[in-house]
Parts: C-alpha cells; sequence; structure tokens
C-alpha cells in the first residue's frame, strides 16, 4: 500500500499503515540480528524459498473460497 499525499483526511487509516512498516522493520532487523549472532543454519536444515512460498499459497488457497 502506497501512502498518499491525501492521509490528512485518513490519519488512523495511514497511522495504520506506518504501524505496519514499523512493525516489518522490527521483524526484519530481529531476524538480521540472529544472523549475526548465530550465522545462517546448515544447508542441510534450511528450507528452500520456493517451498516456502508453495506453502504459503497453499495456505492462502484454504482461506478463500474457490470460485465457480
Amino acid at each position: 500500500m502506497e501512502d498518499t499525499p491525501t492521509c490528512s483526511h485518513h490519519r488512523s487509516s495511514c497511522t495504520h499503515r506506518t504501524n505496519e512498516k514499523l512493525s516489518r522493520a522490527d521483524q526484519f532487523a530481529a531476524v538480521l540480528e540472529d544472523i549475526a549472532a548465530y550465522g545462517l543454519p546448515d544447508p542441510e536444515q534450511r528450507t528452500l524459498w520456493e517451498i516456502l512460498r508453495e506453502q504459503h499459497l497453499a495456505g492462502l488457497a484454504q482461506q478463500r473460497p474457490a470460485v465457480a
């Protein structure tokens, strides 16, 4: 979602988006801190991003009923 110059009319919406961005930034920072502290996991222990993507998409598909 992009911030718009007319956000002054929708302050609560803008505040919500800002809070979401800050939350994502905090999560990203925590991941980077873990990597810095412990390094990357063993290649044998990792899950490929493609597999994670497919699992996430399958979960989304279950939440949304199919349209006939």
